[in-house]
């Protein structure tokens, strides 16, 4: 078994590819390591075969170990990423984005002299993006300057961990951030049921890391994330990639650790806090984007948590009477999309009297105390309120949602029998001041 395994999964990216591919086996020739580096390749099935490309490195530098895999359908992201990891056989593994590069020329062996010396569960550090031309450097560690070793059981080294996190203005769903221990991530991987994105690897450090697990920190720059798009760092994929995070990461920690949950929410609360000026100040955000900013509490975000629905969750639906609050262009989306995977409303309901007994797409229209006959029924809020959309006074998420769950709780429905697709929060905060999705 090698001490480390540098995974590089890669799609679609062969240029960026070729650059990691290259710069990998450099590093290891120079790291002093050879024998005990191991290089792994797994190609979801890209459409720019890189097979040749691999068996022409690896036949010029047979003193490294290098594995290759191609994917006979594309699996996506997290399935690319499992395949990649049951590939190693290696202590530990370090999954590189292909299109990547390394930020210093020691910084494999910085790797694996951390590794001997710390002894870690988890590796992590900080990063650098290379955006726009100019390199932008989020070495923001609030606390010290040097290593650190991290027991996220401790509020404290909780704290440092999420702002490690945060230093990219996002969370951990970079994997290059991280080196892990491969015996912990197969403990936990197939006990977890996880969305088929870039998710699923910050939930298994997750709950890695909050079952006991030594994270160690260090303050040493080891990847550049080569962002090719020109973008105001605030703009309407971030905001929508905010509330992918708190929604997402949120609802896998309430299921490892409820205090580290609480906590989580209040750092990132805070964290918007601080960075208001800057989001409010970018050029790119529609009024209404700023709005939701504006408004965004840490209450709204508990209860959003309790209600949102991503698609993995959906075959918790299955055999229950859904029925979509809303009979809007917004649940037209929802319908769309829920149809892909089996779920397909029996009911429509709405405030709007006019519509009661109409028939929409073949299904009726009911009024909403018709609904509260209905037995073992789901309702998932699909509405949009236009006239409200805009409102500063109640803001976007209390006039949109919050209305419609205080109703449907004043009418005796337990809290988890509501929910909110995924397709709707995901879209609704990149809308234009008319309510279409960008």
């Amino acid at each position: 078994m090698k001490k480390l395994a540098i995974c590089i999964p890669t799609y679609n990216r062969r240029e960026f590819f070729l650059r990691l591919l290259e710069q990998s086996v450099e590093q290891i020739k120079k790291s002093g390591y050879t024998d005990e580096i191991e290089l792994c390749i797994s190609d979801d099935n890209s459409e720019d075969d890189i097979t040749n490309d691999v068996e022409a490195v690896r036949a010029e530098n047979l003193g490294i170990t290098i594995k290759y895999n191609r994917n006979k359908t594309n699996v996506g992201i997290w399935g690319n990423a499992k395949k990649i990891v049951e590939m190693a056989d290696a202590e530990y593994c370090w999954i590189i984005g292909d299109d990547d590069v390394y930020a210093c020329q020691e910084a494999v062996s910085i790797v694996i002299d951390k590794l001997y010396s710390e002894l870690p569960d988890i590796l992590t550090a900080p990063c650098i993006d290379f955006r726009d031309g100019r390199y932008e450097n989020y070495n923001i560690f609030p606390y010290n300057t040097g290593d650190v070793t991290l027991n996220l059981t401790v509020k404290e080294d909780f704290d440092i961990w999420f702002n490690v996190g945060m230093c990219k203005r996002c969370f951990f769903t970079d994997p290059h951030q991280s080196v892990f221990r491969k015996s912990l991530w197969d403990k936990h991987v197939g006990n977890l049921l996880l969305p088929n994105d870039g998710y699923g690897f910050w939930i298994v450090l997750c709950t890695i890391a909050l079952n006991g697990a030594d994270v160690h920190y260090t303050n040493q720059h080891l990847i550049v994330s080569d962002r090719n798009e020109t973008s105001h760092w605030m703009n309407k994929e971030t905001i929508r990639r905010f509330s992918r995070d708190w929604i997402t990461l949120h609802e896998h920690l309430v299921k490892l650790n409820e205090s580290a949950s609480n906590r989580f929410l209040e750092l990132f609360s805070n964290w918007f806090i601080k960075n208001y000026p800057i989001i409010m100040d970018s050029p790119l955000l529609t009024d209404s984007q700023k709005q939701f900013v504006k408004n965004l509490d840490i209450e709204q975000i508990r209860l959003l948590n309790k209600l949102y629905t991503p698609p993995h969750r959906y075959r918790e639906l299955d055999g229950k009477n859904i029925i979509f609050f809303g009979c809007g262009s917004w649940s037209e989306q929802a319908r769309e999309c829920l149809k892909n995977i089996g779920i397909v409303p029996r009911f429509y309901t709405d405030n709007d009297t006019s519509k009661h007994g109409k028939i929409l797409n073949e299904i009726p229209i009911i009024s909403p105390n018709e609904s509260l006959e209905i037995p073992t029924s789901i309702y998932i809020i699909t509405v949009k309120d236009q006239s409200l959309l805009l409102s500063a006074s109640s803001g976007f998420l209390k006039s949109i949602f919050f209305s419609i769950y205080n109703q449907l709780r004043d009418m005796g429905i337990q809290e988890n029998k509501i929910c909110i697709p995924h397709i709707l929060l995901e879209n609704f905060i990149c809308c234009d001041e008319g309510g279409q999705s960008k």
